[in-house]
């Protein structure tokens, strides 16, 4: 039996998390975000080489698509109507090095790192726009981290580090949210953040927040529209 509307919060990195309340700040799901590893091919260094240490691969987190689908359409059966803040990837801001090899190292890891969290938003986006195109009832909120963060967090900030703030946050706005999924040993702020994403889009149905960028409609609306007569091209029968 699902419920009249759920809220989600989705941090979009390989270490986010996705998390569902429901109007009265109980959770109804919170998980870590679904990866796995991929093993790759590589050469070695050439103090690899001279040491023979060399594994001959390389080990990397990537999203796995079949369970974030599966994801997404978990969530979306939860309620009739669900509102999504869902966190705006930002590019990477480049890092001046004296030594020229650690800015071109650097500058690497932030293509690969905007890379990675801008196929995540594009891939959560599709996924809710499909199931929103299914069955409807879907909203979506595309928010910077500073945006979204001073909506919730305004009243956490004598915490000056980030991550401490977001997770003060979570478990004053939502103490039945464990920050601790599987075998976290310390609190995971990407769970913390999410949770506090799921809170804002609960704001913004108040009518709070900036305006929503909305990709599905209503089953209703969807057949209103289906039987609209469709135009006729100009020089048609």
């Amino acid at each position: 039996m699902t419920i009249d509307v759920a809220f989600v919060g989705v941090d979009i990195g390989t270490d986010g998390a996705v998390v569902v309340i429901d109007k009265d700040g109980n959770v109804l799901l919170a998980e870590r975000m679904p990866t796995k590893i991929v093993k790759k091919p590589r050469k070695p260094t050439t103090l690899e080489a001279s040491r023979g240490v060399f594994k001959g691969e390389t080990r990397q987190v990537v999203f796995d698509l079949i369970l974030m689908a599966e994801l997404a359409s978990r969530v979306c059966g939860l309620a009739d109507r669900i509102v999504v803040v869902m966190e705006k990837g930002q590019p990477a801001v480049p890092r001046r090095e004296q030594d020229p090899k650690k800015e071109l190292m650097f500058a690497r890891k932030g293509i690969t790192s905007s890379y990675a969290i801008g196929r995540s938003q594009a891939l959560w986006e599709a996924s809710f726009a499909m199931l929103a195109f299914l069955q409807g009832g879907v909203t979506v909120h595309l928010k910077n981290p500073k945006a979204w963060q001073k909506e919730v967090l305004a009243q956490f900030y004598k915490h000056k580090d980030p991550k401490e703030r977001s997770i003060a946050g979570a478990r004053a706005l939502l103490p039945g949210l464990n920050l601790k999924p599987g075998k976290c040993k310390n609190n995971h702020s990407g769970v913390a953040d999410a949770g506090n994403m799921a809170w804002d889009a609960k704001l913004l149905d108040k009518g709070h927040g900036v305006q929503a960028i909305i990709i599905g409609m209503r089953r209703e609306q969807q057949e209103r529209q289906a039987q609209l007569p469709l135009a006729t091209l100009p020089g048609g029968d």
